[in-house]
């Protein structure tokens, strides 16, 4: 699945869905040059990837972020506008109370 939010202007971009199971498969999230995404889900599981696709300059911990259920192992590749790797050693660390996700090293 491919959500793009290349056209939104500002440093910000919030991608909203349902219920994603990933099975295997990838997430691609494509943004200009936000420096901070989110991620609404209503759940997120299974295993698989999101790969955040971004012109940024600086990527901080807290670049993206989920809010939702999140259950599984979900690992996050972040490259840039021409899809060459930037990082790929992170993965969504679910919340204590099971209600969003962080990004945590692999």
């Amino acid at each position: 699945m491919i959500l793009d939010g290349s056209t939104v202007k500002g440093d910000s971009v919030t991608f909203s869905v349902g219920n994603i199971n990933l099975n295997g498969g990838k997430l691609w999230l494509i943004t200009g040059a936000a420096t901070h995404v989110q991620l609404k889900v209503k759940r997120l599981r299974g295993e698989g990837a999101i790969c955040l696709q971004t012109s940024a300059k600086e990527i901080s911990p807290d670049f993206i972020n989920v809010k939702g259920e999140v259950t599984g192992d979900i690992h996050v590749e972040i490259t840039d506008a021409s899809r060459q790797t930037l990082c790929n050693a992170l993965k969504l660390q679910p919340d204590e109370d099971g209600i969003g996700a962080t990004l945590q090293p692999a």
